[in-house]
């Protein structure tokens, strides 16, 4: 079956995953990518940590490979279709659940829902927000070109474009256009539709209050890495956050957003001599 037809047809909540299993290991990492991302951001510089975890590489409902059905697309949304995932899927007894950018807001609500099972959460360039105005005039003043971060009609018939007609044309221009990323993660950045990614944005994105996520049982289970030159996700925000609710921090000097391919050594580090 072709990319295209794949695409077209999976209509279930099936979330597309690849694993790397560890023998005899109680304990899995589960990866979480950013909007407009895929599991193939991940699967390459961190294969490695699988001398000691389990590995799930996943595509998140709606981007990559995984089930695109026509709803609206909120944190409990992506939430769910995770637990689905997990509970399936992921025989270890604890897991730990590392996100970039988007993927760090649903690792926050899966692990405000589901705490007992998560022993610990790594959250990469949170894009923490004080109020949803802040976030969109954030977005659209730093976000190149910036009509791509607004619900607009321009967006949407060049989402369609790009995304549904273009097809392998198109993706095969994009690692041209994102030189700074991996070949197939810039591919992978057109596998949506506009309803997965505008809706994920808008609801995820814009409209959650992440403090509401920030439950006392929880806050030490969550572990930030930042970079200090990170101008999509405020690294002012996350210094107050991480000293309001005294979640331990780690800064990347002179780093930006993408820090899952800046700062792999640091990343892979922490998590391998965590136990």
């Amino acid at each position: 079956m072709s990319i295209e037809s794949f695409l077209r047809v999976e209509k279930s909540s099936h979330i597309y995953f690849e694993k790397i299993e560890k023998a005899n290991s109680s304990t899995a990492i589960i990866f979480l990518h950013g909007l407009c991302g895929s599991r193939r951001q991940w699967h390459k510089q961190y294969r490695g940590l699988s001398k000691k975890y389990s590995l799930y590489f996943i595509d998140l409902l709606g981007f990559g490979f995984s089930a695109k059905p026509n709803i609206q697309y909120t944190l409990s949304t992506h939430v769910e279709a995770l637990h689905t995932f997990i509970q399936k899927e992921v025989k270890e007894k604890s897991i730990i659940l590392v996100g970039h950018s988007f993927g760090t807001i649903v690792a926050l609500g899966y692990l405000q829902k589901y705490p007992k099972q998560v022993k610990k959460t790594f959250l990469l360039s949170l894009p923490y927000f004080l109020s949803s105005e802040e976030a969109m005039s954030h977005l659209k003043a730093n976000y190149r070109p910036q009509y791509f971060v607004v619900d607009s009609w321009y967006l949407k018939l060049t989402c369609k474009v790009w995304c549904h007609y273009g097809g392998p044309i198109t993706r095969k221009i994009m690692p041209y256009i994102y030189k700074n990323l991996p070949k197939e993660v810039a591919h992978d950045g057109l596998l949506h539709t506009y309803n997965s990614y505008i809706t994920s944005l808008y609801n995820v994105v814009y409209k959650q209050d992440i403090t509401s996520l920030l439950t006392k049982n929880i806050s030490q289970k969550i572990y930030l890495f930042h970079a200090n030159n990170d101008k999509l996700a405020p690294f002012s925000n996350i210094q107050n956050l991480s000293k309001k609710y005294n979640l331990p921090l780690h800064i990347v000097k002179d780093g930006t957003h993408d820090l899952p391919f800046e700062a792999k050594n640091d990343i892979f580090k922490l998590l391998y001599e965590f136990s």
